[in-house]
């Protein structure tokens, strides 16, 4: 860029003091003027307009491995993955990053564990005679669910479609038609 800037526009002046004044070296300009382009550059300038076609049709997707390979498989062009990572970043392009999921909290051993100021009482076992309501009753169709709910001392019980949902004041109270008909719900316990 430099050393074309030097050609065009410091024709009439002396090469030496526009090579100064840029701060380049008069060896370098030279010798790009004896090859203005080296054949690796205009192979890694083709290889990178490739590229980034590829990784536009891939709606900007694709890293340098999946590049690589639609290179090599697809185009049947010869050229490393090394390579390819080198022009994907000069190019200013790169493969969307799968984004990692937060992991539950861990406690470590000997770190004070915040006070339960509330209170709560968490319950392996419910008391008996709960009664847990489902909208359709397929809960305990499922293994998952249907197993271990038989051990645990809780009625299943299903509830008319969304009869549980309004109360007459039209906010919603969760559990409302257990509350109507006289038993505790698990659903009213929320």
């Amino acid at each position: 860029m430099t050393y074309t800037f030097i050609a065009r526009t410091c024709a009439d002046l002396p090469v030496s003091a526009c090579c100064r004044v840029m701060r380049v070296s008069t060896s370098g300009f030279y010798a790009w003027q004896a090859h203005p382009v080296r054949n690796k550059d205009l192979d890694d300038a083709y290889l990178s307009d490739t590229i980034v076609d590829i990784w536009t049709m891939s709606r900007r997707s694709y890293g340098s491995p999946r590049v690589h390979a639609e290179l090599k498989l697809g185009q049947d062009v010869r050229c490393s993955r090394k390579r390819v990572e080198r022009l994907m970043r000069q190019a200013g392009i790169s493969g969307l990053v799968r984004v990692k999921r937060g992991r539950a909290t861990i406690r470590v051993p000997g770190v004070r564990v915040a006070d339960d100021l509330v209170e709560r009482q968490f319950r392996l076992r419910p008391d008996a005679g709960l009664v847990h309501h489902s909208d359709m009753g397929s809960q305990y169709v499922s293994l998952g669910f249907g197993q271990p709910a038989r051990g645990v001392p809780v009625t299943p019980g299903t509830c008319p479609r969304r009869a549980n949902l309004r109360s007459g004041h039209g906010r919603v109270v969760p559990g409302a038609c257990c509350q109507a008909r006289g038993h505790r719900c698990a659903r009213g316990l929320r």
